[in-house]
């Protein structure tokens, strides 16, 4: 009587530790189905990666990155990055329902195959894309192409010294080692293609979207300005976002002209114009501001 009360008991433990587990799993797997869902509006992007429990969407990324003016990298005599060559496009990762049915990735793959520079220098940006809009609080907002002898210099958050990784180190620094999307277009690229310098930064490509986000909001309600009195681009020299305003800038509603030639915005009427003390106040390392003419 006393073993079969006991191997009764056993069983029910058995059984309750099995039901955890099983709990555990399914909780496990709804997490991640949670974190993988996909955009309703944008079907070839997840709406955010694993592992990664900010403020950002993927989207939000991705239009953080077009919506800024790229200032050209400091070794590069391009005037415009290669972000701004292709307004309008948001990465897509190949894991991603709707995109794997869709033929880019096999065409890019046959183009990878036969050494087109074009399509490798697709694959790596948009590799690197996948990699900001699935991790923004890893990465930095910046990179440069074909920085000799080098593929590609891509910037992440640390205090480390500069160092050469191989884009498989890169994924697993980032925790997405297994991120099939990215994983896929790592194993494209050839050899040659493999070594990235890698610049440490203390700005996260999330601090300086969310500041972005915040400041344009505060400037919208504070402000009425027309697009064409001020410039938003990132210096990556400074690792910052910079808020230009038109020294003449004027009042649309109005029509006035805010700004003699010798005196600076802020200084002739700090009451309206101050930019300045709101950019210093609440996102002083993130954001500075200038004038131009």
């Amino acid at each position: 009587m006393k073993r079969v009360l006991a191997l009764s008991i056993l069983f029910a433990l058995t059984a309750v530790i099995v039901g955890c587990a099983d709990n555990a799993a399914i909780t496990k797997s709804s997490t991640e189905m949670k974190v993988r869902k996909i955009e309703a509006a944008h079907p070839w992007f997840y709406e955010k990666g694993v592992g990664y429990e900010g403020g950002l969407s993927a989207i939000e990324v991705s239009r953080c990155l077009l919506h800024l003016d790229f200032s050209p990298p400091l070794d590069s005599n391009d005037s415009k990055s290669y972000y701004e060559t292709v307004k309008g496009k948001f990465v897509w990762d190949p894991t991603t329902p709707e995109v794997k049915k869709a033929r880019w990735f096999a065409e890019i793959a046959e183009k990878v195959k036969t050494g087109n520079s074009d399509a490798i220098t697709e694959v790596i940006t948009t590799l690197h894309q996948l990699i900001q809009a699935y991790h923004p609080d890893k990465v930095g907002f910046s990179f440069s192409l074909r920085t000799y002898p080098y593929a590609f210099v891509m910037d992440l958050v640390g205090s480390k010294k500069a160092e050469v990784l191989s884009w498989k180190e890169i994924l697993e620094n980032l925790g997405i080692e297994d991120e099939p999307g990215v994983v896929q277009l790592v194993n494209l690229l050839p050899s040659s293609e493999q070594a990235v310098k890698v610049r440490y930064v203390k700005n996260s490509l999330e601090s300086l979207c969310l500041a972005y986000r915040k400041f344009m909001v505060d400037a919208d309600n504070l402000w009425y300005l027309n697009k064409k009195e001020y410039k938003v681009s990132f210096n990556r020299e400074k690792d910052m976002i910079n808020f230009s305003l038109y020294r003449r800038a004027t009042l649309p509603l109005i029509g006035g002209d805010f700004s003699p030639d010798d005196k600076r915005i802020s200084t002739f009427n700090p009451n309206i114009w101050d930019f300045e003390k709101l950019i210093n106040t609440k996102y002083k390392g993130l954001i500075y501001y200038s004038e131009f003419d």
